[in-house]
């Protein structure tokens, strides 16, 4: 009955339009140039028609289509708070629709890049202006919400090597980053800083190796020559 009820309401929203008619009838000629056979009483067809669409299930059937395509038109635009009240409605419509809950995903999933994305921006001006503190909160921020921001997470763990901050959580983030950026010089000599303040000392050596391989002329690595020479003169 469902999937009879989804085929009549489909035929009659495109009968019922002109322009979607006019596609149906180029799209199959041979049904356009068949006689369209009259209807004896006019007032009764419509009425039954009518009468159809007041259906219960029809009524559903059309409200779901309309949430739907409004929360595809918002999620399109940008506007993901009103792309999941729309989804969310449907989703009470119909809780088994599989395309309602995938789109619902991808509303929270895009959203959550979208805030990563502003916290990262609030963390880099927080940085400018020295205030670590507020910076660190949301350069974490941004690494919960987007797990695969090798940037923020890179970011946060450099500011936890501060006194008094978790150094195994900086050593998680700065991992992370490594894992999905390899090629990027900053996050293993970020890596390798964390490293060598918790005493593994031949990890750090291997981090800061392979970031001189990727990046010889990076600022770390002069640095990390000048305190070679100061340390042994000769």
């Amino acid at each position: 009955m469902e999937r009879i009820f989804k085929r009549i309401h489909d035929s009659y929203s495109v009968l019922s339009d002109v322009d979607l008619r006019a596609q149906y009838e180029r799209d199959h000629p041979d049904i356009a140039s068949a006689p369209v056979p009259l209807t004896k009483d006019d007032a009764r067809a419509a009425e039954r028609r009518a009468r159809l669409a007041r259906h219960p299930y029809v009524a559903k059937l059309t409200r779901l289509h309309e949430l739907l395509d409004s929360g595809r038109k918002s999620l399109a635009s940008g506007d993901f708070s009103k792309a999941y009240t729309d989804l969310h409605l449907a989703s009470r419509l119909d809780p088994k629709n599989q395309e309602v809950n995938e789109l619902i995903n991808e509303v929270r999933h895009r959203h959550e890049l979208q805030r990563a994305a502003e916290e990262l921006k609030r963390g880099e001006a927080a940085e400018q202006e020295k205030d670590l503190v507020t910076a660190a909160k949301c350069y974490l921020n941004a690494a919960h919400l987007d797990p695969k921001n090798s940037l923020a997470a890179s970011k946060a763990a450099k500011l936890l090597l501060q006194p008094g901050n978790d150094l195994k959580q900086a050593r998680s983030l700065a991992q992370r980053a490594v894992d999905l950026d390899p090629n990027n010089a900053d996050h293993r000599f970020v890596l390798a800083a964390i490293l060598d303040q918790a005493g593994m000392g031949k990890l750090a050596s291997r981090q800061v190796e392979e970031a001189l391989k990727l990046n010889p002329n990076h600022p770390e690595a002069k640095k990390r020559q000048r305190q070679k020479k100061s340390r042994w003169p000769f």
